[in-house]
Parts: C-alpha cells; sequence; structure tokens
C-alpha cells in the first residue's frame, strides 16, 4: 500500500489549481510574454545580456511550464464543457490576451533582428581588431567567448520559449479546441462577444497625418 504522506505534494499541487482562473491564468501569460519582451529591449550589450539571462530570460522556461501545468489542472476541474466555453469567453484578460497577441509577435521580431545584428556588431569589432594586429585573413575562432550570453540567446536558440509562447501557445490551442466541444448551447454567441471584446482590447493604429 501507497504510504499517505506519499500523496500529500499531489494534493497539494492539485489544490493550488483550484485556486487559478482563466482571468489569473491568462493575466499571467499576458505577464510572461511582456516582462520578456521588456527584458529583450533592455539587452543593448553583453553586460546586460547578462543580467537579463539569469535574472529573467532564462527562468522563464520554468514559469511558463508552471503556469501551463496549472492550465491544464484548471480544464480538468471544469464541470462541464459548458462551463469551460463560458469562464473563457467572460475573462477580459483572455481577450486582452489575445489582443495583444499580433502586437507582440510583432514586437519579438524586430527585437530578435536588433539583438541578432548586436551580436553581429561584436563579431565584426573583433575582425576589426584582428586585423589591426596584422592578421590579413582574420577567423574568429571562439566567437561564444567573446559574448557568451548574447551567444546563447542569438546562436543557441535562447529566444525558443517566448516565440513558443507567441506563435504556438498552449493557451491559445486549448481555446482553438472549443469549436468543436460538444455540450456548449450557445457557443456562437459566446463567441461572437468575446472576438467583439478582442478587437475592444486591441492597441489603436496611429494615423499618420500627411501635411498639407
Amino acid at each position: 500500500m501507497m504510504p499517505k504522506r506519499s500523496l500529500l505534494p499531489l494534493a497539494v499541487f492539485l489544490l493550488a489549481g483550484c485556486t487559478d482562473t482563466m482571468d489569473s491564468l491568462s493575466r499571467e501569460f499576458r505577464n510572461a510574454n511582456n516582462e520578456y519582451l521588456d527584458a529583450m529591449t533592455m539587452v543593448t550589450d553583453e553586460e546586460s545580456a547578462q543580467r537579463m539571462n539569469q535574472r529573467i530570460l532564462k527562468p522563464m522556461n520554468a514559469r511558463c511550464k508552471d503556469i501551463e501545468a496549472r492550465l491544464t489542472i484548471w480544464k480538468s476541474n471544469r464541470k462541464s464543457n459548458q462551463e469551460l466555453v463560458e469562464q473563457s469567453f467572460d475573462s477580459d484578460s483572455l481577450s486582452l490576451y489575445f489582443a495583444e497577441l499580433d502586437a507582440n509577435r510583432e514586437r519579438y521580431k524586430l527585437e530578435k533582428v536588433r539583438l541578432r545584428n548586436l551580436y553581429q556588431h561584436y563579431q565584426d569589432r573583433e575582425i576589426e581588431r584582428l586585423k589591426a594586429a596584422g592578421d590579413p585573413v582574420p577567423v574568429i575562432r571562439d566567437p561564444r567567448g567573446l559574448c557568451p550570453n548574447l551567444h546563447d540567446l542569438v546562436i543557441k536558440d535562447g529566444f525558443k520559449e517566448i516565440e513558443t509562447q507567441l506563435t504556438n501557445p498552449k493557451l491559445a490551442a486549448l481555446v482553438a479546441t472549443y469549436p468543436t466541444l460538444k455540450g456548449v448551447n450557445n457557443f456562437a454567441e459566446l463567441h461572437q462577444v468575446f472576438l467583439k471584446n478582442v478587437e475592444t482590447h486591441k492597441p489603436k493604429k496611429k494615423q499618420v497625418v500627411q501635411a498639407k
């Protein structure tokens, strides 16, 4: 027989999942995305890359996995598909999450390009140093040694977690299953209201006024 104490961690984990709501979970996903993107903007050299890696970028994988696990628990605790869909589409935070996705994807692309250029700057600077030292055909034998933290971000796919959260997020994958769920009486109505809320929350595009 399994000792009772061995069930305690599982029980605590499951109970913790009971306190989550779609509002709280989608808010945590939004916060994680925005914190990661903000941290990317703060990387301006190798030193800042090291700070952001240690404080935010590298720990983000474990953080997102934890939220995803709690999302799974939250879903399994819904009494019916009707309750699952209603609580999701009634969540203002979830509509904010979807409203921000496109803007955050674009922001990510721009920051990724900028950091690739920053990494290349270190390589170019080293090439110029080697040329100045008399090397006619300079070769960087240890590119990571020049800027290990930038190298890990740019070359070793350090952006993988945020890219997954923006291009194939588990939360969006869950909502994508809703149209196929059985037992949801007023799905079309709920979905339309949700889509309107998403549009309402989307950032307004700035209008460019041309001089006459």
